[in-house]
């Protein structure tokens, strides 16, 4: 999902055009500078990495050591860190010069920690982020809404934590999750559910197999969290 995240922040700054040029600086530390300014200041979310790469001939983008933090006042510093990953990657078709369509083939995130923390019926950190990001995507000059999509969504080495008002709800370490093809015209709760949807039902596949020791669930409070939130569904 953070990758998607970052791959709609990214292309906004572009659509809107880049920072002025620092002789000093290369595309990708001007690129990296413009995202984390942009995402404080029109998403409401603090971007931090150790090192961005951007490259033009591949239209890859690396990130390592990549901090993804909402600024939600319903929540502490620790359940506003919705993502921090060893390695994000995204590659596709996302530098072209058709200016209202986004096209990527795939966005991988690696040795990561995805933190879902909800402090409402319909309301979490996640929801906060894909609410933001999808208000910004229209822009004045583009004729038409930004048209985009993201292919493959694979996270590898992930752990997962589901907060509900506080209260810890599910921790699950998962070798592998994917995720279904996600693109413009979703809601905040549709992207929720692609990502909540493969989550539980890759946990409820673990338990069938007796694979327990990477899960910390609280049935009681998590059944009661998706009869509730079934409604915002």
């Amino acid at each position: 999902m953070k990758h998607s995240i970052l791959a709609t922040a990214l292309t906004a700054m572009l659509l809107s055009g880049c920072a002025e040029a620092v002789p000093e600086q290369t595309l990708s530390e001007r690129v990296a500078s413009d995202l984390v300014e942009r995402a404080d200041k029109q998403l409401g979310v603090t971007v931090s990495y150790d090192s961005f790469e951007l490259n033009t001939l591949t239209a890859e983008l690396n990130a390592r050591e990549l901090g993804v933090a909402t600024q939600v006042e319903q929540l502490d510093a620790g359940l506003n860190q919705l993502l921090w990953a060893e390695q994000v990657r995204l590659e596709g078709d996302w530098l072209s010069q058709q200016q209202d369509n986004l096209q990527l083939a795939s966005a991988a995130i690696r040795n990561a920690q995805l933190t879902i923390a909800y402090y409402g019926t319909g309301q979490s950190n996640l929801h906060t982020v894909i609410e933001r990001v999808q208000s910004r995507l229209p822009v004045q000059r583009a004729k038409q809404n930004i048209l985009w999509q993201v292919d493959e969504v694979l996270l590898e080495d992930v752990v997962v934590n589901l907060f509900d008002r506080g209260r810890p709800l599910l921790s699950v370490r998962l070798a592998r999750l994917e995720l279904p093809q996600i693109k413009a015209g979703q809601t905040a709760d549709e992207w929720v559910t692609s990502v909540l949807g493969p989550l539980l039902n890759e946990l409820i596949q673990q338990t069938m197999r007796g694979n327990t020791d990477a899960v910390t669930v609280d049935m009681q409070g998590l059944t009661q969290f998706v009869w509730r939130e079934m409604g915002a569904f």
